[in-house]
């Protein structure tokens, strides 16, 4: 009665349950894993810190950079300045050509 370009309905049905079963497990890790790492998150929101009452040294240790990064940028800025002043010459002398002897 069934052709091969129609399923049966049985094998259908089967079908479509394997995909509801596979997404429901997959939504119920995902709600299990959200809810691990989400747990303490409404403290840590409503859980209010003034940082002017901070000495400097909890300032430092909890929104400061390391030494590395504070080297890596002073080099990177003098960097810029340095190619800063090549573009600067580079423009001067841009309308300049060179006349071979």
């Amino acid at each position: 009665m069934y052709t091969t370009l129609y399923p049966c309905p049985f094998e259908t049905v089967l079908t479509l349950l394997q995909i509801a079963l596979d997404t429901f497990v997959d939504n119920v890790a995902t709600l299990a894993i959200e809810r691990v790492l989400l747990r303490d998150l409404p403290s840590l929101i409503l859980s209010s810190c003034d940082p002017s009452s901070l000495s400097d040294e909890e300032l430092e240790a909890v929104a400061g950079e390391s030494e590395e990064v504070k080297e890596q940028r002073t080099k990177a800025i003098h960097r810029v300045a340095a190619l800063e002043a090549v573009i600067q010459t580079c423009r001067q002398y841009k309308g300049i050509s060179r006349s071979t002897p």
